[in-house]
């Protein structure tokens, strides 16, 4: 489970890169509340994929990382990107996720910009492809549903998804 070090991640100062992620750092919650990283795990050397989504934001992400995903209107899933990929029961795109609190982040001024652009819809995954190797890092943060947002104000799970 991961994301490349180089994904910025918005946090309550600003953007910062995923490899200068310390514990204790605040980042965005799926309502737009601040949370903490409570754990960092480094992984050497992963696969690395970009999803892409309907309104043209993209993710880079390890085939283990959670999404929280609908498709054809049937109860949200939390599975990984592989299984969205690979498995027989999910290879139909396109797949929903969470919209982004959007009316919180304009409240940010490090976020105007992005806010402006009204990704309040569930964003729609529309293409997965691999993209290159290179090291990744997976976080743990504060809430119990372990979703944060990440690069492109787009929701994704932590490593504390139980």
């Amino acid at each position: 489970m991961g994301q490349p070090l180089s994904v910025r991640i918005p946090t309550s100062i600003g953007y910062i890169r995923l490899g200068n992620l310390e514990v204790g750092d605040k980042l965005f919650g799926v309502k737009g509340q601040e949370i903490l990283v409570t754990e960092i795990i480094d992984n050497e050397s992963s696969e690395i994929y970009r999803v892409l989504f309907d309104d043209g934001r993209r993710a880079l992400c390890c085939k283990e990382q959670l999404w929280d995903v609908k498709y054809d209107g049937h109860i949200s899933q939390i599975i990984s990107l592989g299984e969205l990929m690979f498995g027989a029961r999910y290879r139909h795109l396109p797949y929903h996720l969470h919209p982004s609190p959007v009316s919180v982040m304009k409240k940010h001024q490090f976020f105007q910009s992005e806010a402006k652009n009204e990704y309040s819809h569930a964003p729609i995954i529309v293409d997965i492809r691999y993209f290159h190797e290179e090291p990744s890092r997976s976080i743990s943060v504060d809430v119990d549903d372990g979703l944060y947002l990440t690069e492109d104000l787009i929701v994704t799970h932590g490593s504390n998804y139980k």
